[in-house]
């Protein structure tokens, strides 16, 4: 058991000096119902607060602790309140401890940013370690030698309260820090210090206590304990995480369960760290916990659930916090009022403490100062100030306070004589210190951040706000006319309801800058700094890029390991927009290099460590490829936004260079992988193919059950095979002896999916004329313009296919191993020349496949060559991007999602058609029946949705869409943002005579 549980188990059932007492076994069954009371009344309190706190924007915790202090100074005027608040105050602080600290400390670390936390952890650990020991000593020395309380506490006592003042609050200084709005890297340091420094505070609390009563202690003994409970504590807390992250991860649809997995594994974390043999630190064993759960834990909770989990976890310690800072403010009132040896010079030098409190806090963060400055991200001189200012004092340090003045054996005046004057020192120091950190820091902390302006944003950022307000208000102008034509509406108050709503308050914001007054000027961004410029172009592009990795992630297109290494890894650069772009270099650094891999394939035979060998490879190459092929994905995604940005043509070449060269080294690691390890990736193909039919099935199912189409029963039940197939998916293990390392044309060429509508006849015309060729590094195979001879696919190596764009701009395509080159060449109008020019990148081999018997099967199976046009769409939108319309920003794999739910058509001349959704003409033309020539639309053009009829001029291929084609529009898109500007303007001139018109219309 550790001192503090030694502590706790002496002092649970004792009365205190100062009027506690040991709870719940003191307490008769008529006084029982009082902390029900308490708790729903102090609920109720908070829920007032806060709303106040929304309305008046004054800090939550302060506003508890005051009320705390009024209730608990005139508790005898407020009846029952008053004596639920008396009850209260009586509980045993070790329950607090027990029952409140858990929740507090845990929730905080689960929430956490674990890869700022990780950026930020050696300045934590600065701070958190020698900066709470420096701390303690130079309050221990304040209150000994220029308090003058020498006579009153030994070195020891001093140096008590001197760690038990120096425990910053969590719960106090996050509070504070979300509603200022300072930076994630900031807000993390400080949560990170007052979550390391309660486990150390605590620790060097439990030292000293024990030295101050007597223990026998050397200085062996004492560093002995202080590495058991400052290391212990945070080896349990690991250990603990890895037992519910793997319970976490067997639970499937199971809100309730997964919950109460991490309140069991919370609690049991602290009771085994400070109830058992093992004696640790029980506050450092769930800070390690929850910053675990935080990095790995969370990704083990099922996608579905952790919205509930975060949402129970968010009402729990939001009511903890609430019921434990009004407990405080009860307490310090009863406690500064009560004390009976407490004189007048005691509260004239508890606002000196305050002070010197202050300064010793100032010369510890000094002391460190270049190491805070070297290390992590670093902090400026405004950081630096509010990091002094906003050390808060809270819930932690004054129920350490607390169980000093409940001990027992300082009772002993024989034994301890200055222990009554320790006890009741501590408790008021404590409190009053609290009381004024809270009062004082807290509520002149949001002065002092935007008296440094910590919290500055960038001229250009504030020019996307501002486009953000102007487009809400345009939409609110559009939803205010729809409501006014509704008859249900006929009588309302429409300058009321502009009132109410805040619509006349966002355009007064937006009319009184210069540029809501601006009317018909194109909006430019020319006038910032280049280095800005692109800062936030990166800026901007990294944030879509983790919106598309979680979006991914929530459809089940990338596990949760994956999704997390790219959201890490997009934070690394995030942390500097003023470099290019390393996104993929900081993902490649994460995987295993191919050595390792090499020797793990020679001892997968092996005995014993054959298993391991090959669960090390399947999960690792598994995951390489999805976080690969994730990035590429969500990169390809995100590109086409940086063209809609009203910026230099300079400046956007500039992003969207860094960005694919990131993309084509990333192809080139997938082609990499797919030529060392063809037979793992093949098996990987298979495993994430099924995962994808699965996520179907479960979106099927939940769009059934939510449309009413089946009821709860029947889902359950289709639900659970799925859920079942999905574990069985992620368990599977693969026959690696199956696998053949031979590519024949048989087994390899002809199994894939186009091929798969030919007839017996066709397919044996394949294989008589096939050939194969070797091309090495460099050699090109064909070129754009020039004679093609082939259909090639790749069996092995790298290509680069590249193409010019009729916009002149160029566009590389880097194939892998089961590439085609390609299937535009085959549709092509030029016939026998090819669009592009592909260069093997590696050594490789290809099959070959005649163009003259491509074609003589494109002519005689429609079906294959339906499945040729649409293989061939990707090329032909990128050389004609300013035909594709919306299709140009695509990827690739997107738009064949896309494409495959269209419908292909093959019409004669004069055959009519419409278009409600829009459509790709492929082959042909085709005419508006509005008849002009800007309603032509020849070959290879995207045809807008419309309602009229198109009539072919000739002979065409069309695909037909069948679905709405979703597109992302930047909102600093230059034409986006015009529009904006005029529409806002046109709004605002009209809203000037809207009550004359309202009226003419009476």
């Amino acid at each position: 058991m550790s001192l503090e549980g030694q502590i706790i188990a002496s002092g649970g059932h004792e009365e205190a000096a100062g009027g506690h007492h040991g709870g719940g076994d003191c307490m008769t069954d008529h006084e029982q119902p009082y902390l029900i009371l308490f708790v729903i009344m102090g609920l109720a309190l908070g829920g007032l607060l806060r709303q106040l706190n929304r309305k008046t924007g004054l800090p939550y915790t302060p506003m508890l602790i005051v009320v705390g202090i009024i209730v608990g100074c005139y508790r005898g005027s407020f009846g029952l309140i008053g004596s639920s608040a008396e009850l209260m105050s009586h509980i045993n602080p070790h329950m607090i401890l027990f029952i409140f600290i858990p929740v507090l400390i845990f929730e905080s670390g689960f929430n956490c940013d674990w890869y700022v936390f990780k950026r930020a952890l050696v300045n934590i650990l600065i701070l958190a370690g020698p900066g709470v020991l420096v701390g303690a000593f130079m309050l221990g020395f304040c209150l000994k030698s220029i308090l003058g309380y020498d006579e009153d506490l030994t070195w020891n006592g001093a140096f008590t309260m001197g760690a038990i003042l120096c425990a910053t609050d969590p719960v106090a200084v996050v509070a504070l820090l979300k509603e200022l709005g300072a930076s994630v890297r900031f807000n993390t340091l400080i949560e990170g210090e007052s979550l390391l420094n309660d486990g150390t505070a605590m620790v060097f609390f439990l030292v000293f206590f024990g030295m101050e009563k007597g223990e026998e202690s050397t200085p062996v003994s004492v560093t002995l304990n202080f590495l058991r409970l400052a290391g212990g504590g945070p080896a349990l807390g690991f250990i603990c995480g890895m037992v519910g992250s793997f319970w976490l991860r067997r639970i499937i649809r199971d809100d309730v369960l997964t919950s109460t997995v991490t309140f069991i594994t919370c609690y049991f974390c602290f009771y085994f760290a400070e109830f058992t043999f093992l004696g640790v630190s029980g506050i450092l064993s769930i800070v390690v916990l929850g910053l675990f759960m935080s990095a790995h834990g969370r990704t083990k909770i099922y996608p579905e659930s952790e919205h509930s989990v975060h949402t129970v976890w968010s009402f729990v310690q939001y009511s903890c916090e609430t019921i434990i800072f009004l407990l405080t403010g009860v307490i310090v009132g009863k406690e500064m009022v009560s004390q009976s040896t407490i004189e007048f010079m005691d509260w004239v030098k508890l606002p000196i403490f305050w002070v010197l409190m202050m300064i010793a806090r100032a010369l510890m963060v000094f002391m460190f100062l270049p190491c805070l400055k070297y290390f992590g991200y670093g902090i400026n001189k405004a950081e630096m100030w509010v990091l002094i200012w906003g050390g808060l004092r809270g819930a932690l340090g004054l129920t350490l306070a607390l169980i000093v003045a409940v001990d027992t054996d300082l009772q002993d005046e024989v034994k301890f004589p200055l222990g009554r004057r320790l006890r009741q020192l501590t408790i008021f120091y404590m409190s009053g210190v609290a009381t004024m950190t809270l009062l004082v820091n807290g509520t002149t902390c949001g002065a002092l951040v935007r008296y440094l302006q910590m919290i500055e944003v960038p001229q250009i950022r504030a020019r996307v706000v501002k486009n953000s307000k102007r487009n809400l208000s345009n939409a609110c102008d559009d939803k205010l006319k729809e409501l006014k034509m509704n008859t249900f509406l006929n009588l309302a108050d429409w300058e009321k309801v502009v009132e109410i709503s805040g619509c006349s308050e966002i355009k007064n914001e937006l009319v009184s800058g210069a540029e809501g007054q601006a009317s018909g000027r194109r909006s430019t961004y020319s006038s910032f700094d280049e280095q800005e410029i692109c800062s936030e172009t990166r800026f901007r592009l990294l944030r879509t890029l983790k919106t598309y990795v979680w979006e991914g992630y929530e459809q089940g297109q990338m596990g949760p390991e994956a999704a997390q290494l790219l959201n890490e890894c997009i934070n690394v650069s995030l942390d500097n927009t003023n470099l290019p772009l390393v996104v993929w270099n900081n993902i490649y650094s994460n995987f295993t290099d191919f050595a390792t891999i090499r020797l793990m394939f020679r001892l997968k035979n092996w005995i014993l460590i054959g298993t391991m060998a090959k669960n090390y490879i399947t999960h690792h190459m598994a995951f390489v490829y999805e976080v690969t092929t994730a990035f590429i994905t969500s990169a390809e995604e995100a590109e086409h936004l940086l063209h809609n940005y009203p910026l230099g043509q300079q400046f956007i070449n500039k992003i969207v260079n860094e960005l694919k060269n990131q993309v084509n080294d990333a192809y080139k690691y997938i082609s990499e992988l797919q030529n060392k390890f063809p037979e793992i990736i093949k098996a990987i193909h298979t495993k994430r193919a099924a995962s994808a039919l699965l996520e179907t099935q479960k979106k099927f199912l939940n769009e059934y059950k939510n449309n009413g189409y089946i009821d709860d029963g029947d889902y359950n039940d289709i639900r659970k095979k799925v859920d079942m197939r999905c574990l069985e998916l992620e368990n599977m293990t693969f026959n690696w002896q199956e696998v053949s390392e031979l590519q024949s044309f048989n087994t390899f060429v002809l199994r894939f999916p186009i091929f798969s509508s030919l007839l017996p006849e066709e397919i044996r015309q394949l294989e008589k004329c096939h050939k194969s060729f070797n091309f090495y590094a460099g050699n090109e195979i064909y070129h754009e313009g020039q004679k093609f001879d082939y259909l090639y696919v790749i069996t092995q190596g790298t290509v680069t296919d590249a193409l010019s764009a009729s916009d002149k701009s160029q566009y590389t395509m880097i194939k892998g191993m089961g590439a085609f080159l390609s299937f535009a060449n085959c549709v092509n109008e030029n016939n026998s020349r090819s669009v592009s020019t592909a260069v093997a990148e590696t050594d490789c081999t290809l099959y070959g496949i005649p163009f003259a018997t491509i074609k003589g099967i494109m002519s005689q199976n429609k079906i294959f060559e339906k499945k040729v046009y649409l293989y061939s769409m990707i090329y032909f939108i990128r050389i004609f991007p300013e035909k594709a319309g919306p299709l140009r920003g695509m990827e690739e794999n997107h738009l064949n999602e896309y494409i495959v739910k269209s419908e292909f058509l093959a019409l004669n001349a004069r055959q009519s058609c419409n278009f409600e959704f829009g459509g790709y003409l492929l082959v042909g033309q085709i005419e508006n029946t509005d008849s002009g020539q800007d309603n032509i639309i020849d070959e290879f053009s995207y045809i807008p949705p419309s309602s009229k009829s198109y009539i072919t001029s000739k002979n065409s291929y069309i695909l037909k869409f069948t679905e709405v084609l979703e597109r992302k529009q930047s909102i600093m898109d230059a034409h986006f943002e015009e529009q904006g500007v005029k529409k806002f303007n046109q709004n605002l001139v009209s809203s000037s005579n809207q009550y004359v018109a309202d009226e003419s219309q009476l």
